[in-house]
């Protein structure tokens, strides 16, 4: 079993930020927010419970806040678009000629579409089930070459996401990846 723990600090002087202009038409502005400030942790569980199946969980907290003294409306804010909680449980099955499924449930927390915090709107946390597919075409000592097929979605959840945006619901992408 492997135990993961990391920390992270970001700090920005400048911050430029999107925030909501208008819903309808759906309109935003790019501004300077002042010093923004992101810090958090995370912590990531990967076990192999046999050679063909292994389980992984990690778990993203975060914290934002934007320091502006010039604008009272957006001191103390959090930043637009950043989850709170974000969380991934999955498992990777490990299949014969050198096939790999991979499942996980993705979770993202609430956010917000502006650092206006009398102007903003809330989006509820939602949920995605993702689906990859591998097969190794070449494996190599350090080199390995990899066809994948990601299926981001796949029970077509949707939700509403900032400036009148839906979530387009499921999508499929494939690729080749090498690494050397």
């Amino acid at each position: 079993m492997w135990l993961t723990v990391r920390g992270f600090a970001n700090i920005i002087n400048d911050a430029i930020v999107e925030n909501v202009v208008s819903e309808k038409p759906s309109q935003s502005q790019s501004v300077n927010a002042g010093k923004t400030t992101a810090y958090g942790g995370e912590v990531s569980v990967n076990h192999k419970l046999s050679d063909v199946i292994e389980w992984f969980a990690n778990y993203t907290y975060t914290t934002t806040e934007i320091q502006n003294d010039v604008d009272p409306d957006q001191d103390g804010a959090n930043v637009p678009f950043v989850p709170e909680n974000t969380i991934n449980i999955g498992t990777t099955l490990n299949l014969p000629l050198d096939f790999r499924v991979i499942t996980y449930l993705h979770i993202a927390g609430e956010i917000y579409d502006s650092t206006s915090k009398s102007g903003r709107n809330k989006f509820d946390s939602y949920e995605l089930l993702n689906l990859k597919l591998q097969k190794t075409l070449i494996k190599r000592n350090t080199k390995q070459v990899d066809f994948y097929a990601s299926f981001y979605n796949v029970t077509n959840n949707k939700f509403k996401m900032p400036w009148q945006f839906q979530d387009p619901g499921f999508s499929a992408s494939g690729g080749i990846k090498a690494g050397f």
